[in-house]
């Protein structure tokens, strides 16, 4: 099920931003992938003893498709806990640091905010769930493109109504 395509930043946490060496990242964008997946208990529906159909729906599980080269092409800020402005800041910075937390630090995850005209709604749990890094040849010219993966945490009952794609 697709999101609203009025995102227009995304900004991604440390765990809690609670200690004075917690970040947080604020990426404007120009086009990503952002989809939630229905989660059922085992199928979309099982028949009853009746023969009527019920409903095997558990909730809604966030996915988050960042391209690296629309990630590179977008502007990147960072601020720290305790600063009140963003400070400009690159891609490599924010692969270190998610490394940083998530191994080093030894963070279970990350929090990330889908962001439409400039206003903040919640924090999402999210892990890390790929890195794909692809390589297509044609005419034995080869061309990478890589993807970074998030997945939620945790099933969502609903979908929250700022994320909802306007229907048609």
């Amino acid at each position: 099920m697709a999101l609203s395509n009025k995102i227009t930043s995304i900004e991604i946490r440390q765990k809690d931003f609670d200690s004075s060496s917690d970040w947080k990242y604020k990426f404007t964008i120009n086009n990503m992938v952002a989809d939630i997946g229905q989660v059922n208990f085992s199928s979309a529906f099982d028949e009853a003893i009746d023969g009527t159909l019920r409903s095997n729906l558990r909730g809604y599980r966030l996915s988050v498709s960042l391209s690296f080269q629309k990630l590179l092409s977008s502007t990147a800020q960072r601020q720290t806990q305790g600063s009140q402005s963003y400070t400009s800041s690159t891609v490599s910075a924010f692969l270190g640091d998610l490394v940083s937390a998530l191994v080093t630090t030894g963070d279970s995850h990350i929090e990330m905010s889908l962001n439409i005209d400039d206003q903040t709604p919640d924090f999402f749990a999210v892990i890390p769930e790929n890195l794909n890094l692809v390589t297509a040849y044609t005419n034995q010219i080869g061309r990478g493109s890589a993807n970074l993966d998030f997945i939620g945490r945790s099933i969502l009952p609903s979908i929250p109504t700022y994320l909802q794609a306007p229907s048609v």
